[in-house]
């Protein structure tokens, strides 16, 4: 999310993923969130994956941002870049009255409590179920980056714990009113348990150098496309 490197004479063409499964196998959403955090890549660099066959017909190339839509609009700042930019921002925001606007003040609100001074950056999250019930929750952060408990995870039990109604809206927004679209382990739970019709609000850039942030509206599935083909392949 936040790993930005400072040597600017170093850049990575292409990534190769090979494996010795019969297809190939696109990387893990944690993978990718790591390579689009990485500023040696860009949203360009492309991804060649190959399965053990190695002819055309196993062979895919994508580009990152295909693989990884919709970073959080910090993608490859330091936490000091984020905090600045915070104080720029200008915001698209959802429609007054509406259910996307509820889920995103609920989730702005949440993100009040996630005090911890790990890192300078707190989220909410929130969720509207097809119903209209609603569930919120708060990151916990960890020194380590791969331990934190992030927000829409920690949705899942109470998605779990409600059946009775699919989830239709859901919202990630820290303290500044900034929506971002799932973090890894938030996108492959949604993505991998079978939510990908789930609404996602979260802010775009609207140029690297600008300030404005669009809102976007987008499904799960969006953010979480060609997951994986692992089980399929190695029983």
């Amino acid at each position: 999310r936040l790993m930005p490197y400072t040597e600017d004479d170093i850049r990575i063409t292409a990534v190769y993923i090979t494996s010795d499964a019969e297809e190939y196998i696109t990387p893990g959403m944690m993978c990718r969130e790591f390579m689009m955090s990485n500023v040696f890549m860009d949203k360009e660099t492309p991804i060649i994956m190959c399965g053990a066959d190695s002819t055309l017909s196993t062979v895919k190339k994508q580009r990152l941002e295909e693989l990884y839509p919709c970073p959080s609009p910090y993608y490859r700042m330091t936490a000091k870049e984020a905090c600045d930019f915070q104080d720029r921002v200008k915001l698209k925001l959802p429609t007054p009255d509406s259910d996307e606007e509820k889920v995103y003040k609920l989730a702005l609100q949440t993100s009040a409590r996630d005090t911890s001074d790990v890192h300078p950056i707190g989220f909410g999250a929130a969720l509207m179920f097809s119903d209209g019930h609603l569930i919120s929750s708060f990151q916990k952060k960890a020194v380590e980056y791969g331990c934190t408990l992030d927000a829409v995870g920690q949705l899942a039990q109470a998605i779990a714990d409600y059946p009775q109604a699919k989830p239709k809206i859901l919202a990630q927004v820290d303290e500044s009113g900034v929506a971002h679209a799932p973090f890894a382990p938030g996108r492959a739970f949604l993505d991998e348990h079978g939510y990908g019709d789930c609404l996602v609000l979260c802010h775009t850039r609207v140029s690297d150098d600008s300030y404005d942030l669009d809102l976007q509206i987008v499904d799960v599935n969006h953010l979480g496309p060609q997951k994986p083909n692992i089980n399929k392949q190695t029983r």
